[in-house]
């Protein structure tokens, strides 16, 4: 009997967790949003720097927020699974 796989919600912020959602990608599993903090400043110019989970996702063109408002306005969605890195 196959198990479903249910569409996963990503959260993370640091190298390592970017690390895990490029393996979850690499795998097959399917990420339907990330949730990741909002873009560092870096420099005297206070230009902006995604994080590294936030580069993977934008790499593989998944849909990224800076808060859980997604995962909340989405609760009802009973078909997602989250993993928290």
């Amino acid at each position: 009997m196959a198990r479903e796989v249910r569409p996963l919600v990503f959260l993370g912020t640091p190298l390592a967790a970017a690390t895990v959602l490029s393996t979850l990608i690499r795998s097959g599993f399917e990420i339907a949003h990330v949730v990741t903090r909002a873009d560092a400043r870096r420099g005297r110019g206070s230009s902006t720097t995604p994080s590294a989970v936030k580069q993977v996702a934008i790499d593989n063109t998944i849909n990224v927020s800076h808060d859980i408002t997604w995962l909340k306005e989405n609760s009802d969605r009973e078909l997602l699974g989250v993993v928290v890195a």
